[in-house]
């Protein structure tokens, strides 16, 4: 969203004229990313009195419009507040997300005037109407670097074997290897092989596989696994994972966070998604009934 030069009929507090003398509007943003999000954290400075004083009087606000034009995605964040934090999805943006702050009139403001005005308006006064530009800070870019590893692709650090004879339904999971290894039986495995290229069941198998998988290698390195493990190619993929979403996989992670809790972060919630997949193609089939 690009709005530089653009010609207003009333001053505005911006960097790109000189509407106003001795004001500031900008906006410090700190961003930081977790698992699937990305959180911004904003300070505004908005030094000019009367400007902030209208906010304070309810009849402007901040206004945060973030746009993502690789995917199309767009939300309008509204507040009063001078600093706060907002999530963005990871699964919604791609490549490079603009972060535009405004102050927007939030009723109309008849004969609208201001002490630091430059002197050329200094003895006019305004008409701003509901939903006018007051100020606009400069823009802010994130570069959004997707990750290398995604722990849901089952490929990735798991390897699905089938056992070499025995028949028992249990599932049984080797981590002494560079790959974390689930051993099937030969039903299970044949099953396997149907559907896992494709995504359509990827939810499912997510939830049926790598879900509780996770929560044991978790149980493990709880509970003293943590040294036996970290030159295992599987366990350094997994720290890196941590590391691109702000936590560090240490003994710290692991005492204040429940196995349950790390392998839903992980996966992003899989059996929701598992829920939803299997709905959709339910209404699939009724809808070509």
């Amino acid at each position: 969203m690009e709005i530089k030069n653009k010609l207003f009929p009333y001053p505005v507090l911006c960097s790109f004229n000189d509407d106003y003398i001795d004001s500031i509007f900008q906006c410090l943003i700190n961003q930081s990313k977790s698992f699937k999000e990305i959180i911004i954290e904003y300070q505004i400075d908005n030094s000019n009195k009367e400007l902030k004083d209208m906010v304070d009087l309810g009849k402007s606000e901040y206004v945060f419009h973030i746009e993502c034009p690789n995917t199309s995605y767009r939300k309008i964040v509204k507040t009063d507040a001078l600093c706060g934090s907002y999530k963005i999805p990871l699964e919604k943006v791609n490549d490079t997300i603009t972060i535009n702050l405004f102050l927007v009139a939030k009723e109309n403001i008849p004969g609208y005037s201001n002490s630091n005005f430059n002197k050329d308006y200094s003895n006019i006064t305004f008409q701003v109407l509901k939903g006018n530009i007051l100020a606009i800070a400069d823009p802010y870019k994130i570069v959004v670097e997707k990750q290398d590893e995604d722990l849901g692709k089952i490929e990735s650090i798991f390897s699905i074997a089938k056992r070499a004879a025995d028949d028992s339904a249990e599932i049984k999971i080797e981590l002494n290897t560079d790959k974390i290894k689930l051993m099937l039986n030969k039903e299970d495995y044949i099953n396997y092989n149907k559907i896992v290229n494709n995504p359509v069941f990827l939810p499912a198998l997510q939830s049926i596989l790598i879900f509780p998988a996770l929560i044991y290698v978790f149980d493990d390195l709880k509970n003293g696994g943590f040294e036996d493990y970290a030159d295992k190619q599987w366990f350094k993929s997994m720290s890196k994972t941590f590391e691109k979403n702000g936590s560090i996989l240490n003994m710290e992670l692991l005492e204040n966070k429940t196995s349950f809790e790390l392998a839903q972060a992980v996966l992003d919630s899989p059996v929701k998604r598992a829920f939803e997949q299997i709905v959709n193609m339910d209404l699939e089939e009724e809808e070509d009934l």
